[in-house]
């Protein structure tokens, strides 16, 4: 008979829609038996701490949020299908949607409720934590008992229990317009859309409380590697202060283990490293916002995976760990086509080898991708596959465009206001197919916010362009 545990996991891998294409019953527990015995190298060793989280909130989803009967369409709490899930949404069967975000997000930090003649209501909130953004779900319970579903909105009758969530939700309750009233529930939609949408492709784990979550901030780029496949690079950034201050004072150096597990989509190994670091212990950081940069690095064929990044300092009761998906793009192809951009403090000419020296540049990635307006902003990526004319050279143009987001319009009665767009356009020259390209940008002019930047590459010897994007804050 299958191990207890071994169901339990099964019913996690499901409930929270992380196995598309696992539908049977024998293959949730073949899948389950084979993450098990991987035990501590599971998702780069901090999985397992994760999963008995997660074990805990799966035994807690099963006595209150369990649900397998029928689900009509008619009753999802969504009449005009403003909620956008994932396909593997549709393989739960085991807990109604109150059981899917309890299981990948645990306790909510705020609930209420409001007893209503005519239907249940739940609303849950999650207060900003690390990377994760405040999220707000709303439920509605539909006959039979038990089956709570999410919803974008809430009825105007409702809102007077929510009304201290946040200034929407007083101006709608407060609204006697009614196009008013349609464009703050249309964002209230948004908000929840956003919720649905971070909560089903993350989770925050309740760790013991000897075990504290140690913040990671970071990113990823893709470039071209051998052998038709592509480099993922993870950069990211440790909060040394924070390390140091909860190390014990008599030990010199700090010894921080990070790890990296790439797994296909079919929760098969592609990947898996473990090492080490050390850190001289030297001085007390004087910025306590000072980070630890650092780089993991993996080679596989082009196609979609699951990531899992762990660091864990030795010597202090700290772990840090993170999921998430990736697409590795064809570079291979002969096309013109472009790396993804890194987002640098600073990029300079080395000969040396190091971790975050490539083609003879030392780029130090900024993991939190925020800027000083005081600062330039260096910015790296690679070109593939420009054509060679009958000389052997090749000629490009290069084009920088920084925009803010969602940028307020407002009339500046002197010309002295800050912008908040720039964009730097260069011609190239070279005698190769592939080329590397970097730039500080002048961002001083700018506005303080967030900003998207999109890099454009045009081939002048066929005409055919490329262009990639990031996002990053300026203050």
């Amino acid at each position: 008979m299958l191990n207890g545990k071994l169901v339990v996991l099964a019913a996690i891998l499901q409930a929270c829609c992380i196995w598309p294409g696992v539908v049977e019953a024998q293959e949730r527990h073949a899948v389950a038996e084979t993450l098990f015995a991987r035990g501590q190298t599971l998702s780069a060793r901090g999985e397992m701490k994760a999963a008995k989280s997660v074990f805990k909130e799966t035994l807690h989803a099963e006595k209150n949020y369990a649900y397998d009967r029928w689900r009509n369409r008619l009753d999802a709490g969504d009449d005009v299908a403003l909620l956008r899930f994932p396909r593997t949404y549709l393989l739960n069967k085991e807990f109604n949607d109150l059981g899917l975000i309890y299981i990948r997000h645990g306790e909510p930090d705020e609930w209420t409720t409001t007893v209503a003649a005519d239907q249940r209501n739940m609303s849950w909130r999650y207060h900003r934590r690390g990377e994760l953004p405040d999220m707000t779900f709303h439920f509605y319970r539909h006959p039979p008992e038990q089956n709570w579903r999410l919803t974008p909105t809430l009825d105007l009758a409702l809102l007077a229990d929510r009304a201290d969530w946040g200034p929407e939700y007083y101006q709608l309750l407060n609204e006697e317009n009614p196009g008013m009233q349609f464009a703050q529930r249309s964002r209230l939609a948004e908000e929840s859309q956003a919720s649905v949408e971070t909560a089903l492709a993350t989770d925050r784990h309740t760790w013991d409380k000897k075990i504290s979550p140690l913040a990671m901030p970071s990113y990823t780029a893709t470039f071209r590697g051998e052998n038709e496949k592509t480099i993922l690079e993870v950069y990211y950034g440790l909060p040394i202060y924070e390390i140091m201050d909860k190390t014990p004072a008599g030990i010199a150096e700090i010894r921080i283990e990070k790890g990296l597990a790439l797994h296909d989509m079919a929760w098969n190994v592609v990947d898996e490293q473990t090492r080490e670091v050390a850190i001289p212990r030297g001085k007390q950081p004087l910025n306590k916002d000072e980070l630890f940069l650092d780089a993991l690095r993996a080679a596989a064929p082009p196609d979609s995976y699951r990531v899992a990044i762990h660091s864990r300092p030795q010597n202090a009761d700290l772990l840090g760990d993170k999921h998430f998906e990736v697409k590795l793009p064809d570079y291979s192809a002969r096309r013109l086509a472009l790396s993804d951009i890194v987002l640098a403090f600073t990029i300079a000419p080395e000969i040396k080898e190091s971790k975050f020296v490539k083609n003879g540049l030392q780029i130090v990635p900024n993991p939190t991708r925020v800027f000083s307006l005081a600062k330039p902003v260096s910015v790296y990526f690679e070109i593939y596959h420009l054509q060679l004319d009958q000389n052997g050279e090749t000629r490009f143009s290069v084009e920088y465009t920084l925009s803010r987001i969602n940028a307020p319009k407002v009339l500046g009665m002197f010309g002295g206001a800050k912008k908040t767009s720039i964009t730097v356009r260069a011609d190239r020259q070279g005698n190769a197919t592939f080329a590397p390209e970097f730039i500080a940008l002048d961002v001083s002019n700018l506005e303080a916010g967030d900003y998207a930047l999109i890099v454009g590459v045009r081939d002048e010897a066929t005409g055919a362009t490329a262009t990639k994007e990031n996002q990053l804050r300026l203050y």
